[in-house]
């Protein structure tokens, strides 16, 4: 802005009595022409949610905005009436599209533009219900775009919409971000986007007819089967052993699309004591679909066993591990819970030797071993030298 002013001066001290004019009409554009953006791109034919039909242009890719580091980040979620997150909708109910900016940072402002189409045909599906004034509901080239209708001061933009009709298919939202620095420019700015895929309620690909597991001699059978496909990507399956945090044991290509349904299984030899099994399915436009989560357990109580012992002046613990091998971790404190040892390694089925520093001194210290299965076991020892 700064350049632009100073260019403008120098005309007016070239020509004073000439360029009055002129200059009140170039600080009137300049300005027109840097604040337009704050009431909607849209509206000036800027379409920057990066999806195809709007040739995936992004205020990154065609560089309206940029040069700003607020550590941005977009979301955008669909909720039900109860504010629950969905993953598909039901033709003709009422839903509310959640756009949530982030930062690490904190920016002046926001902007954001979002448009809705079909996934299989990228037909525009203008279901926005009414609007507050902070947004509005923009047409351009047959296509519904929703904005701001000033610069925004909120980081969370909550938009009413409603399920399309029976019959439409999964819908795509593309959405655009902007966290802006407020300099009255376009440079300093963050450019953020993302899109989420929904499904339509009943159209879902799989119809899955189980999922269960059992243990056959000390591993983990997990199996599937479902009555039919249609563009089926994949299956996830996910393993926890303490049932909140999951990982991925592994991902199997699915059938794909069949009539008459297929069976799936895995063997998880990595089974311990007990685990949680959670199963995820990925159709061929991204939506993901997760279904019951299976616990399996040995019948048996765990049985670990804490001892000590020494040999030729050296001071050993001896761990008994009732299962098989898995990586444990070995604690070794004094009496004030002063660290004195840490140690990890894999104990194998049975009895597990593990030699202790001959820094520790003799006396009573306490010894701590957790299994990867997620047992703790404690043990107050004296250590003879």
């Amino acid at each position: 802005m700064k350049r632009y002013t100073s260019s403008i001066l120098q005309v007016l001290a070239n020509n004073r009595k000439t360029s009055y004019l002129f200059v009140l009409i170039a600080i009137v554009s300049l300005s027109v022409v840097l604040l337009s953006n704050t009431t909607g791109p849209a509206k000036q034919n800027n379409l920057v949610t990066g999806a195809p039909f709007n040739s995936s242009q992004t205020c990154s890719k065609s560089g309206c905005h940029g040069g700003g580091s607020f550590g941005g980040s977009i979301t955008t979620q669909l909720l039900d009436a109860s504010n629950n997150i969905v993953t598909s909708y039901t033709p003709g109910v009422s839903y509310t599209l959640k756009i949530t900016m982030g930062s690490t940072t904190a920016p002046k402002g926001y902007g954001f533009q979002t448009t809705a189409s079909t996934v299989s045909a990228s037909t525009n599906i203008n279901t926005w219900g009414t609007l507050i004034t902070d947004y509005h509901n923009q047409a351009v080239s047959g296509r519904n775009y929703v904005e701001q209708s000033k610069r925004l001061t909120q980081n969370i933009i909550s938009l009413p919409w409603t399920g399309p009709a029976t019959g439409t298919g999964s819908v795509i939202f593309y959405t655009a971000g902007n966290l802006v620095n407020g300099n009255s420019s376009t440079t300093g700015d963050q450019p953020v986007n993302n899109s989420i895929t929904i499904a339509e309620a009943g159209t879902l690909p799989v119809k899955l007819l189980y999922f269960k597991g059992s243990l056959q001699n000390g591993v983990a059978v997990l199996n599937w089967a479902t009555a039919q496909e249609a563009n089926n990507k994949n299956f996830i399956l996910e393993k926890s052993l303490n049932g909140t945090n999951y990982s991925i044991v592994t991902t199997i290509t699915a059938k794909g699309s069949t009539s008459t349904g297929y069976t799936y299984s895995f063997t998880d030899a990595n089974f311990f004591s007990k685990a949680f099994y959670r199963l995820k399915q990925t159709d061929a436009d991204g939506n993901v679909t997760t279904y019951n989560i299976v616990e399996l357990k040995n019948a048996v109580t765990s049985d670990y066993r804490i001892s000590i012992y020494a040999h030729a002046g050296g001071s050993y613990i001896l761990f008994y591990n009732g299962l098989q091998q898995q990586k444990i971790n070995i604690r070794v404190s004094d009496l004030t819970g002063k660290m004195l040892y840490a140690y990890n390694t894999t104990a194998n089925q049975g009895d597990n030797i593990i030699q202790l520093p001959s820094t520790i001194a003799k006396g009573i210290i306490i010894v701590t071993v957790t299994t990867e299965d997620g047992k703790r076991t404690s043990a107050k020892l004296g250590i003879m030298r």
